[in-house]
């Protein structure tokens, strides 16, 4: 998927999760995801509960308050299996 020729506020359902999936295992962080989504933090924040809720990634703390994402194998095959 290549995230700069895609508007996420345009994609429907999962294809939004997979969108900030990807995303999250291209290195991007938190505050370009939602960027992305037209400063729309509440869709991102609901979408990233559900990918750590169905274990596609891991909220992993590096140092007090803050945090970094990691996709799961799970992720990884959804996000193979399922192209924007």
């Amino acid at each position: 998927m290549q995230s700069g020729n895609i508007n996420p506020v345009n994609l429907k359902g999962l294809n939004q999760a997979l969108f900030v999936l990807q995303s999250l295992e291209q290195g991007k962080g938190a505050d370009q995801i939602v960027e992305e989504f037209d400063g729309d933090l509440q869709l991102v924040e609901i979408w990233t509960n559900f990918l750590i809720h169905n274990h596609w990634i891991e909220k992993i703390m590096v140092d007090s308050g803050n945090y970094t994402y990691l996709v799961t194998d799970k992720g990884r095959e959804w996000s193979k299996r399922v192209q924007i």
